[in-house]
């Protein structure tokens, strides 16, 4: 389980759209600097950090944290009957995977095949799952079970963080943070390998939404 929760802050750098705060970093850098990132051009810049991170934690949960048995009794059965127990899969299901392959189409080949940004993409994939007719889900089962706490304390972060921009309190913090903790003697790699990992864990430690069900 920690290895879990390592591997998936990890991903949160290497993948554009894993984290909400990489979605907040990119719109910052949209506004001060005017520049757009895509999904894959994030994705070829950081996923080579990702799998060098990813490999350097199997070797140290290997060492540190080694497994108490390599095979569970009776584990391949307990997962074949699971398996037989959910049964062929639903429309919904069905349609599901299929609006998932095609968000995921639409942000590897945003910039190159069509003009939609991640964000646009995203909230079409959103809509379509609660139109009526999709079955996926409707908004009574979603507001129940959305994490109001998590979108307040990121609107709260969004609200604060613009504010340190334009009062240009943000530029006099950093640059104390980085005098402080030695961090403008660093290069550009050494700084983004010691801030990203700790800002991912600080998400990761969010509450989780429960899933939504499948109708």
């Amino acid at each position: 389980m920690v290895a879990t929760i390592q591997a998936a802050s990890i991903w949160n750098i290497g993948i554009k759209t894993a984290a909400a705060q990489n979605m907040v970093a990119l719109g910052f850098i949209e506004k001060q600097l005017g520049a757009t990132i895509s999904w894959a051009e994030w994705f070829i810049a950081a996923a080579p950090y990702a799998v060098m991170m990813s490999f350097i934690l199997y070797v140290v949960c290997m060492k540190m944290l080694p497994p108490e048995t390599m095979e569970v009794a009776g584990g391949d059965e307990t997962v074949r009957r699971e398996r037989e127990a959910l049964g062929p899969m639903k429309p919904s299901e069905k349609k599901l995977m299929v609006i998932s392959l095609g968000l995921l189409f639409l942000w590897v080949t945003e910039k190159t095949l069509h003009p939609l940004d991640t964000t646009t993409s995203t909230v079409i994939a959103v809509t379509l799952m609660l139109l009526p007719g999709i079955g996926i889900m409707n908004w009574k089962e979603a507001q129940a079970r959305i994490s109001w706490g998590t979108l307040i304390l990121f609107g709260v972060g969004i609200s604060m963080g613009s504010a340190l921009l334009s009062t240009k309190a943000a530029a006099w913090l950093a640059n104390q943070l980085m005098t402080a903790f030695g961090l403008a003697s660093m290069g550009g790699f050494m700084v983004f390998a010691i801030l990203a990992p700790s800002s991912s864990s600080c998400i990761s430690a969010l509450p989780v939404p429960r899933p939504l069900p499948l109708r």
